[in-house]
């Protein structure tokens, strides 16, 4: 299915009200300048192709989030920072299954997939991790902005408007342009920590950033950060064990009472409503070096590596037995029988993740005409477990199950192609007509890896069952494109800025899209802008491809991919 989307906006600034949208670090970088009476104008790159413009100058609205603005924020988490300093960017607070281990965010409300996230200009690759249950989340498989170190931002500037047509046909609620620090001198430390008032969601997080000189013509930026993250339980009472009055259920406690007070956080003994455990390693870097002629070379990269685990619902003792016989009153003749016996067992889903990023660069200026050719890369593995759990089916049949599974693996990769050129010519009209055209190509993979046998015999592990070798598979898909962006000020007061996209993809066919976009001020104080732009967004490979199976005794329920042959034996199209 092919879907169109299409929006209009219009606002009214006041010059105050600009300067109180806009978050900026006290120590601004060279693409600020001061004014006379002290307050600080952010130059913007993001959402125009014209070199030079201020944020408080923008046609399109645009929030400029700083460095200090993000470090004020009591979480050292960028996916936190941006939505406790933007107020259209929302924040992901509690995620289902494994979509609670790496949290998206949405701008606008839309669709996560609906912003796209660029660092320095440069599209970031996504999560292979798919956020499969329901809610405004779903589908979400975006890049992961927790993965981008809070000290190696500059400032991050946020486009609130759609940009399709600039950027790529997917960036319909806006775009997200995160700008590296590019100091070659100097370091800071930083060292955090925290907790709920409710005395548990302990935070700790360390970071170093330093820069340093490459020869004469040259820097390299460093950053490293170690973050920290504890449970949290948000949950009440189990209302299958306890009544209201606080006292036990016998029927919904299978026969074992008397364990129930001694367990952890009781009467509150399903944790499954909370935060995930999280252990996150991030390193990045940044350089550049001038060749001679104005050519620079540059180049960014990432790593980052995550364990994390999260509660699923609490397990009574008889959810996993060998002989199902109640004796009298209900209890259990054998309790050995009964492999978590007698306090039942808290099962938790789990991840290791691995995440790669590089990205290679030069501009210039060539008679005139200015250029930039680039090449990105990025990987994202992840590695799914099942922890403190059981195969009940298994346990039946053999006496035996392990208590930790390995359910398989995601895999999602993108690389990235980008030749930008622009140059102005003067035709007579108060500014010169800006002329930015280019292309880019895309490619993308994404794939599943089967679990061990353990996690897929019958119905696999409690709460997380493993990927069968039918849910498994490679895929990709690429993707080509070419844009043409004119803007010029035809007066001084009134600017004006349309651009034209083509896309064509492998697998999903081809599109073209358009903005435009107008400011007209009236005054220094007063200005009226708008914007209407179409976008256009295929899915991506994981909500394409994504499969799912899980088995009962009597029944199966499998998550079919768009796609696959067996969605079509069910009447359902492309």
């Amino acid at each position: 299915m092919r879907v169109l989307f299409g929006g209009a906006s219009a606002v009214a600034l006041m010059s105050a009200l600009s300067a109180g949208n806009t978050a900026w670090a006290a120590d601004a970088p060279a693409a600020a300048a001061a004014t006379s009476d002290g307050a600080v104008e952010a130059v913007i790159v993001t959402g125009t192709r014209t070199t030079g413009l201020k944020a408080a100058d923008s046609p399109a609205p645009i929030e400029v989030v700083g460095a200090d603005a993000l470090k004020h924020v009591g979480q050292p988490d960028l996916i936190q920072g941006l939505a406790q300093n933007v107020p259209s960017f929302t924040a992901e607070a509690l995620g289902g299954d494994t979509a609670n281990l790496t949290l998206s965010a949405r701008l606008r409300g839309v669709s996560p997939n609906d912003t796209l996230v660029l660092v320095d200009g440069k599209r970031r690759h996504t999560s292979g991790n798919l956020h499969v249950l329901g809610g405004p989340y779903q589908g979400a498989a975006t890049a992961d902005l927790s993965l981008i170190p809070v000290a190696s931002i500059d400032h991050v500037e946020v486009l609130l408007d759609g940009a399709a047509a600039q950027y790529g046909t997917d960036a319909i609620a806006g775009v997200v342009n995160i700008i590296l620090k590019k100091n070659a001198h100097g370091a800071t430390v930083s060292l955090t920590g925290g907790e709920y008032y409710k005395g548990d969601g302990e935070t700790g997080a360390a970071s170093f950033n330093g820069g340093f000189e490459v020869g004469d013509k040259g820097f390299i930026n460093f950053t490293a950060e170690q973050r920290y993250h504890n449970f949290s339980q948000r949950g009440g009472a189990d209302k299958r064990i306890y009544n209201q009055d606080g006292s036990i259920n016998p029927g919904g406690s299978g026969g074992n009472a008397a364990f129930y007070p001694a367990l952890p956080g009781a009467p509150k003994v399903n944790h499954i409503v909370g935060d995930a455990l999280s252990h996150v390693t991030n390193l990045l870097f940044n350089a550049g070096y001038d060749l001679d002629g104005g050519v620079q070379l540059y180049s960014f990269g990432s790593y980052s590596h995550r364990t994390a685990q999260a509660y699923e619902n609490y397990r009574v003792p008889s959810k996993v037995i060998a002989s199902p016989v109640l004796g009298v009153g209900g209890h259990y003749t054998d309790p050995g029988e009964l492999i978590f016996a007698p306090k039942g067992f808290n099962p938790k889903e789990a991840l290791t993740e691995d995440d790669y990023a590089l990205t290679l660069g030069a501009k210039g200026e060539t008679a005139g005409w200015a250029w930039d050719v680039s090449s990105s890369f990025g990987e994202d593995q992840d590695q799914i477990y099942t922890l403190n759990s059981a195969n009940r089916a298994l346990f039946i049949d053999t006496h035996f199950t392990p208590t930790n599974f390995h359910d398989g693996e995601f895999i999602s990769q993108q690389w990235t192609n980008n030749i930008d050129i622009s140059r102005k010519f003067e035709i007579g009209l108060a500014t010169p007509l800006n002329v930015a055209f280019g292309w880019e190509g895309r490619t993308d993979w994404y794939g599943i890896r089967a679990g061990e046998w353990a996690s897929t015999y019958k119905e696999g592990g409690q709460s997380y069952p493993g990927f069968q070798s039918t849910d498994a598979g490679t895929h990709h898909r690429t993707n080509n494109s070419g844009y043409l962006d004119l803007s010029v000020s035809p007066v001084k007061a009134w600017s004006v800025d349309g651009a034209v996209r083509a896309e064509h993809y492998s697998d999903f066919g081809d599109t073209t899209v358009g903005k435009f976009t107008t400011r007209y001020d009236f005054s220094p104080e007063i200005a009226v802008r708008g914007t209407a732009s179409t976008g256009f967004r295929a899915p991506t490979l994981a909500e394409e491809y994504y499969s799912a199976t899980n088995v009962s005794p009597s029944a199966a329920v499998v998550q079919l991919p768009s796609n696959s042959a067996a969605a079509k034996l069910l009447g359902f199209p492309n």
